[in-house]
């Protein structure tokens, strides 16, 4: 497998450098700032963007998107993660798991010094898990 990793500023290069990619990570911070049109047929693309953009057809009279213009891009894309609900989770969860982990080895480390008396309390999971989003 050969792959080429380009890192890329936002600049008038890019749209020409995305026509030829394969797999495109998008995390610029610019409100869906590419387009469909920047894309090559078939490419598989991650949304990582988190941003607010003004619509008063919204109750909070702001919606969430990401730096990718998703109708545009899924026109064209063969994969798109969606924003809000795509990257989001994971890293939340990823982040949960590295707590747990410190915490695990913290745990270990106080108890081999015998100075705490420390046990873990039950988690009470939610199914489905409740999101602050659809508010």
């Amino acid at each position: 497998v050969h792959v080429t990793v380009t890192m890329a500023l936002v600049s008038s290069t890019l749209p020409k450098m995305l026509a030829s990619a394969d797999i495109v990570v998008v995390a610029c911070g610019q409100p869906e700032l590419v387009t469909g049109k920047w894309l090559k047929n078939g490419a598989l693309v991650v949304d990582c963007g988190s941003n607010t953009m003004h619509d008063t057809s919204h109750v909070q009279g702001h919606r969430l998107v990401g730096d990718v213009h998703f109708h545009s891009a899924s026109q064209v894309a063969s994969f798109i993660t969606p924003v809000p609900g795509g990257v989001g989770p994971m890293t939340v969860a990823m982040l949960m798991k590295n707590t747990v982990l410190c915490y695990e080895r913290a745990l270990r480390k106080v108890q081999e010094l015998g100075q705490w008396k420390l046990r873990c309390l039950p988690l009470d999971l939610k199914e489905p898990v409740p999101s602050d989003l659809d508010r």
